[in-house]
């Protein structure tokens, strides 16, 4: 288990197959349930460049990206960063 408290997303969109999500969320395993971390209203998909996330501290196992495509192209993440706390 890992302690967390932000994260990086970098959407990309190369003008023709791939796009940002049109919603997306952070969330964690609690041992039962897939939770959202934080306000997850309104994240951030800036193209081309990192989506700074922050949120009170979780500690978990698992972390995953939960998206919805944008019904027009896939979905472009090139990268997610995701810092434990030390």
């Amino acid at each position: 288990m890992s302690a967390f408290n932000g994260t990086e997303v970098y959407w990309a969109d190369d003008g023709g197959g791939l796009r940002a999500p049109s919603s997306w969320a952070v969330q964690f395993w609690d041992g039962g349930n897939w939770v959202n971390v934080g306000n997850q209203s309104g994240q951030p998909t800036a193209l081309n460049t990192f989506n700074d996330i922050t949120f009170g501290p979780v500690t978990t196992s698992k972390l995953r990206i939960n998206m919805q495509g944008n019904g027009t192209a896939s979905v472009g993440m090139i990268q997610w960063v995701v810092p434990s706390i030390p």
